[in-house]
């Protein structure tokens, strides 16, 4: 007998898909064997290799959430530190920490009043006796209280012309020469390093440094004496 194997393979593929009818090796209008076609579509499905399996078989995928997509009401979220407010980092209430406002500086005192001393006068002690002397206010009088300021000055004056004591200072002081007439009392720098105290009159070119204050021409005559005399010039 001879074997159809062959085309018993093909009719098993054109039956699976619905194509045409199969039929037997005599001819198109041969009768299909049920058992036969059976046996082919087995051996067809050895040969073939295992089918794809069916989409009931196959898992579904796994859904992906969208992007961006905020989570469930039910999922509590993580609780964010918050710093409490109006506290300081060490935990103290600012409005605590504020320290109250202390005293007002006191003013700076004015140069004319440093320690206690008036800037804008110097002294004359002469044979036991303290005369105040009014400065001028100028450069040459600011430059010989600034002197007097590192110390007390000694000068040894002595008469000239009969009316006035003059001594030599240990450093000559800047100038403000005028011509003016004297009064006794007036304390003079003559040539910058020479000071004079007047008990008369004189008019040159000279510069004022101060006057004596409470002393009348007889008082401040008396007081100077006559000849040589030390006198000492002080801020107090």
């Amino acid at each position: 007998m001879k074997t159809q194997k062959p085309a018993a393979v093909l009719c098993a593929f054109a039956l699976s898909f619905g194509l045409f009818g199969c039929s037997g090796g005599d001819g198109p209008d041969a009768a299909q064997d049920p058992a036969s076609t059976q046996a082919v579509q087995a051996e067809s499905g050895a040969d073939a290799g295992t089918p794809d399996a069916s989409p009931a078989d196959a898992e579904p995928a796994e859904q992906e959430e969208p992007a961006g997509q905020e989570p469930a009401a039910d999922e509590p979220k993580p609780a964010q530190d918050e710093e409490p407010a109006n506290e300081t980092p060490d935990g103290q209430d600012e409005a605590a920490s504020v320290e109250p406002a202390g005293e007002p500086a006191e003013p700076a005192k004015p140069a004319e009043q440093e320690e206690g001393r008036e800037m804008d006068r110097f002294y004359l002690h002469v044979n036991g006796q303290t005369l105040p002397v009014a400065a001028e206010g100028n450069s040459s009088s600011d430059a010989l209280i600034a002197l007097l300021a590192e110390g007390d000055v000694a000068v040894d004056a002595h008469d000239y012309g009969s009316f006035e004591k003059v001594g030599s200072l240990p450093q000559s002081l800047p100038t403000n020469d005028e011509q003016i007439t004297t009064e006794p009392g007036d304390v003079i720098l003559y040539q910058g390093n020479q000071i004079t105290v007047y008990y008369g009159t004189n008019s040159w070119s000279l510069t004022r440094l101060g006057k004596v204050e409470g002393a009348s021409a007889e008082e401040l005559k008396q007081i100077l004496g006559d000849g040589n005399v030390e006198i000492r010039l002080s801020l107090e």
